[in-house]
């Protein structure tokens, strides 16, 4: 665990009174192997999920913008042999979704140029995902909170901008931010299992049940 002081970030919105607010939707519902990933990524928005009891992932992600003409963004849902990746993607076209690699076009040449002359505005993206147990989970985004709520399995979790929350059972978890407070409860820890919480500008906290046969005090 490390924390070192950062200059700070601050991020400013503004929005005329009464602009009109838009949203869009995109749905994946299927199955994951137990044993096998399901990869989020995210660029600007929150990352949810939460445990589903009937054995279906189903993802929701959704885009809010204010005013008429938000940028593009794409959605992508990609097989890796028994891993799916689910990705929000800015930029009309371009950009990687895959386990190995992520990354949008936004700000990037003609999508930065686009974005100033057309006057688009600006998309955050939310993600709610359900999860059955046996699903290792693996969601990052740069701008926006992550949490995980009750997941039984390994996860993984990074955002750059935003807080970390993870409740989790049976580990492995590794949980990282650079900005915000990182959070992390797991309510069994298998033997070999290991807890990872990370920030670099805030404070980490972290539950987990003693190794068997080690009491603490």
């Amino acid at each position: 665990m490390r924390i070192r002081p950062l200059l700070p970030l601050v991020l400013v919105v503004v929005a005329g009174c009464h602009a009109p607010t838009g949203s869009d939707t995109f749905t994946w519902t299927g199955t994951v192997p137990a044993g096998a990933w399901l990869r989020l990524r995210n660029l600007n928005g929150t990352v949810l999920v939460a445990r589903a009891e009937d054995g279906v992932v189903r993802i929701r992600g959704v885009k809010h913008y204010v005013g008429g003409r938000p940028e593009a963004v794409r959605f992508v849902a990609n097989q890796e042999g028994a891993d799916v990746v689910v990705c929000a993607l800015w930029g009309a076209h371009g950009g990687s979704c895959s386990g190995e690699r992520y990354g949008s076009s936004r700000g990037k040449g003609g999508a930065l140029w686009r974005r100033l002359l057309y006057h688009e505005r600006e998309v955050n993206v939310e993600f709610v995902v359900a999860v059955p147990a046996g699903v290792r989970v693996d969601a990052s985004t740069v701008n926006g909170r992550i949490t995980v709520a009750d997941v039984p399995g390994e996860v993984r979790v990074a955002t750059t901008n935003g807080g970390v929350a993870v409740t989790a059972i049976g580990g492995p978890v590794h949980a990282r931010t650079v900005n915000g407070r990182v959070q992390v409860r797991v309510d069994s820890l298998a033997p070999t299992a290991e807890l990872d919480a990370e920030t670099v500008n805030g404070t980490v906290t972290a539950l987990a049940p003693a190794p068997a046969g080690r009491s603490c005090g």
